[in-house]
Formats: structure tokens, sequence, C-alpha cells
């Protein structure tokens, strides 16, 4: 069987097949000129040690995964920066469809309400701005400028992109505007629209009618634990002001005063039945007390007679000796011992319980 051109050239070379991958190329070339190898038997020596080259480095490929997934199982935070890095490389690999696909769900976002009204402001300057003058103005805006203010500037600089004709329209509901314009482009032209009509509602122009759904989400609406405490119950009315509604917050306060009475009834409950069962321990230790008293004296009363008698010699009492029958004796005419005054006055007869 002929030999391979890839063994002549291994043992040309004095060294096994699976090192050759490790070999430069130009060393290679050198051998295969000494063995005056033919083009085909140095297309198939290349190709070969190609493949040898692909195996080892999807070897160590396969390693150095093995090695980051121990790191980020051992390490955690690992396993997040990694995660944070690959969506960046991804974003800077094909900029402009993550541009189009920001500015889509931009406009979905708006039309759902679901944006407040600084992530408005902000998506108008980094989605659909991103010359140097528009972050420029919009680092003002953040820096410079705030509340009220900071919302004038942007109107303005929106309603003059909008050009003169839309202002001479549209300037003197400009003018009162306390609500963000959104971009000065044709996806936004109904919601800018919708913010300027909104001010016509406030002089009683739709009051009647039904109350349109809230272009922005309100401050609170994203709010986290990290934030700390809870979130009042903000709402928006159909003039489009943001406020607290009280109501929800009153209804709340009155549930807890009546949880606390309700409480405080079961508490109450619970200490009348707690002193009930204390003085029933007392009163039932004096009369065992009493009873166990006369028993160990040798009398009895009403539980059964005095026993006595004689046992089988004549001189030991009953239960020595041949058991005797008991023998019902009259009480005894000496009185009792003196025994000393119980803490309340117990009756000459056994103890009752109460039911």
């Amino acid at each position: 069987m002929a030999e391979s051109p890839l063994s002549r050239l291994a043992a040309g070379l004095q060294q096994a097949q699976v090192d050759l991958s490790y070999l430069p190329d130009e060393d290679l070339s050198r051998g295969m000129i000494a063995l005056s190898f033919t083009p085909a038997e140095r297309a198939a020596c290349y190709v070969a040690i190609g493949k040898m080259r692909s195996q080892r480095t999807a070897h160590g490929g396969a390693e150095a995964y093995l090695a980051k997934a121990e790191e980020r199982t051992r390490e955690p935070w690992r396993a997040i920066r990694d995660a944070e890095h690959i969506r960046r490389e991804k974003l800077a690999a094909d900029v402009g469809t993550h541009t189009d696909n920001q500015r889509r769900l931009f406009v979905e976002l708006a039309k759902a309400g679901l944006l407040t009204e600084q992530e408005a402001l902000s998506l108008t300057y980094t989605v659909f701005g991103g010359s140097t003058a528009d972050l420029v103005f919009f680092g003002s805006l953040l820096t410079e400028l705030a509340g009220l203010d900071r919302i004038r500037a942007h109107n303005w600089r929106v309603g003059e992109a909008l050009g003169e004709v839309w202002l001479q329209a549209n300037g003197a509901r400009l003018a009162r505007l306390s609500l963000p314009l959104f971009p000065p482009t044709e996806p936004f032209a109904a919601l800018n629209t919708r913010l300027l009509l909104s001010l016509d509602e406030v002089n009683g122009g739709g009051a009647g009618g039904p109350i349109p759904a809230p272009l922005f989400a309100p401050p609170a609406a994203r709010a986290t634990p990290a934030s700390g405490g809870g979130m009042l119950p903000v709402v928006q009315d159909h003039h489009g002001n943001w406020g607290v509604e009280v109501q929800v917050i009153e209804d709340a306060c009155n549930q807890l005063k009546r949880e606390n009475a309700s409480l405080k009834r079961q508490v109450g409950g619970l200490e009348r039945k707690l002193e009930r069962v204390q003085s029933g321990q007392r009163g039932g230790g004096n009369r065992n007390d009493g009873n166990a008293s006369g028993r160990s004296g040798g009398y009895g009363y009403g539980r059964g007679a005095y026993r006595g008698g004689r046992g089988a010699s004549g001189g030991e009492p009953a239960g020595y000796g041949a058991p005797t029958p008991a023998l019902a004796l009259p009480p005894p005419a000496l009185p009792p011992p003196a025994l000393p005054p119980p803490a309340h006055p117990t009756l000459p007869f056994p103890p009752f319980r109460k039911n």
C-alpha cells in the first residue's frame, strides 16, 4: 500500500503526524520541496494539516468555554458581565438595525401610554436625534434646567423643527403646554395633536365627554422596591394633570382603623378568659388541700366511710393478714384536727366541679 503524502512529510521532518499542525507553513513548505512533492501531494498535505488545526482550535475553544463556565459558577458576577458584553457587541455590530428597532419601539410605547414624561423627552434626543447639536442641547436640559423650564425649552425646540406654519397654528397652545411634545416626525403627529387639544379640555371643551387615555405613564408606574417604600395611587384626570387619589388613601386608613378595633376586641376577650381560668385554678387548689388534709388525718366526709377493724391477728389494722370487710362507722365524736383557714370557705362535702 502506497504511503500517504502526510506520512512521508512527517517522516521527512522527523515529526509525528499529529504534531505537523504545530509547525509553521514555511517549514512545511521547505519539507515538501525537499521531498519533491507534486502540487497534488502538497495540496493533500495542506488539507490534512488544516483539518488537524481546526480540530485543535475547536478542542481548545471547548476547554476555554468550560473554564469560563466554571468561573461563572464560582463568581456569578462574571455571567452578568458577559451577558452585558455580548449585548453591547450585538449593538455595535449592527447599529442601523438596532436604531430602527428602537425607533419602532419608541412609537409603540408612546402610543400605548407606557412612557413617562422624562423617558419620552430623553428618547427624543437619543433615538431620533443623534447629531452633536442634539446631544449638547439634551445635556443642557438635564444639567441646567428642571421641571417646567426643561419641558418648555424642549417643546419650543420641537415646535421650531415642525416649522413656522405649525407654530402659527399652535404657538398659543404651545406656550401653555406643560407636557413634553414627542419628536417632530410623522409617527408622532397624532400624539402631539392630542397633547395640544388636551389644553382645550382644561377650558371646558371636553369635560362632559369620556376621559381620554393618558399619554404618559405616571412617574410611579415603574417604581421598584429599590426606590424605597410603597407607591401612592397616582392617577391622571381628564385634563391631563397628575395627582394622588385621596379617596383611595382614606379608604385604606378606614380599613386599618376597623382592623385595629377588631384586634382590640379579640385581645380583650382573651384577657377576660385568662382571668377566669386563673381564678378557677386558685379556688380549686384550696379545695384539694382541705380534702387531702382530711384524708391524712383518718377522717372522710361524704366520699366514703371511715375504714377500721382488726386483721387476722387481732392487732393489725385492716389490710394486714386476712382481708376483712370494711365497716361503715359513724363520724367520730372528736372534732377533726384544726386546719389552717383556707383562702375561700369550703363546704364539708366533696368538691364539685363547674362545667
